[in-house]
């Protein structure tokens, strides 16, 4: 069980640290909620540098106020793919991504007049702290304008608001 989570921004990544047993092995989830703008009816977020450093994972990916979500991944080379919406909610998900660092472009259109598209991406994987007892994980938050940032482990959960 884990007996902290801590999140502290260093320059352009927040530093996850989750403190337990050592060689504990246990389920992180980590998530980040945003309003990202819309123009023209469009909405796009690129990230870039994303680590995956656990190959048994999920990420989970809940757009709302949208017509149609594009997700674009490039492990080597870019794989897209298109979500129609349903009743305005669009969800993508993927399960068991190769360990490594990945760029990712969210996009789509927004359903009619709407200011703002909800976005919600979410990950877990499995994961062992170190002989320490320690887990650390950076994500980079370069290109994030502001949200809410998430960790959860077992009954313990702590949040860092980007702004």
């Amino acid at each position: 069980m884990v007996d902290t989570i801590t999140i502290e921004k260093i320059v352009n990544a927040l530093v996850v640290r989750l403190k337990g047993k050592p060689h504990e092995t246990i389920n992180i989830q980590l998530e980040i909620e945003q309003m990202l703008p819309v123009n023209n009816e469009e909405f796009r977020l690129e990230v870039k540098d994303i680590s995956v450093p656990w190959s048994h994972n999920n990420l989970a990916i809940n757009a709302f106020h949208v017509e149609r979500l594009t997700m674009a991944v490039k492990f080597f080379l870019w794989i897209t793919r298109t979500i129609q919406g349903n009743n305005g909610h669009a969800t993508y998900s993927l399960n068991n991504i190769p360990r490594g660092y990945y760029d990712i472009k969210i996009s789509g259109t927004a359903i009619k007049d709407a200011k703002e598209v909800d976005l919600r991406v979410s990950a877990s994987a499995i994961a062992q702290l170190n002989h320490e007892g320690v887990l650390d994980y950076n994500y980079n938050i370069q290109n994030i304008v502001e949200g809410v940032f998430k960790a959860r482990a077992g009954d313990k959960e702590s949040q860092f608001e980007i702004s």
